[in-house]
């Protein structure tokens, strides 16, 4: 009975303390931005080390259904993206990451936009800070310009790091 007691003990510990070197903090996104065929909704992060030393992240979004969004992110206008969503990424120390997507008008599904959002970081070295953006532009065959509709910023842990 004590040996069944002390291996219970150590599975237990064990699958604690593998989640004890990860931390996570959860934003809002202000998502329910206009998205049809002629309206664009982006989204645009930055996530940067703020330490010296290098840090394993993971980004995740999360639809309204709460849903995990799985894509990659694209490069448009000079916004990189080099992250995969919902995959851990080696971010260097002072380095700074980036993701963006659009949706909606040949991009991915109006459906598909984001409304909250998780970073983890899966040790306990490194500050992380992050801050984003999701707009809202519209274009159209009569008015090849395009007009911006709205933007709204993403503030992740009040701006401070994490």
């Amino acid at each position: 009975m004590n040996f069944k007691k002390v291996l219970i003990g150590l599975v237990v510990f064990s699958s604690a303390s593998a989640y004890a070197n990860q931390r996570s903090i959860e934003f809002p996104i202000a998502g329910n931005q206009y998205c049809d065929p002629t309206h664009v909704s982006e989204l645009s992060l930055s996530i940067s080390n703020l330490s010296e030393s290098q840090s394993m992240i993971k980004l995740e979004l999360f639809k309204i259904d709460g849903s995990a969004l799985e894509s990659s992110g694209t490069a448009n206008n000079g916004i990189q993206s080099q992250l995969e969503l919902g995959h851990f990424y080696p971010l260097n120390g002072r380095a700074t990451t980036t993701f963006h997507l659009p949706f909606g008008k040949g991009n991915l599904n109006c459906s598909d936009r984001v409304y909250h959002g998780k970073i983890t970081v899966n040790n306990l070295n490194g500050r992380i800070i992050s801050s984003g953006f999701i707009s809202s532009r519209k274009q159209t065959p009569m008015n090849p310009d395009t007009i911006f509709i709205s933007s709204a910023p993403i503030t992740v842990n009040e701006g401070k790091p994490f």
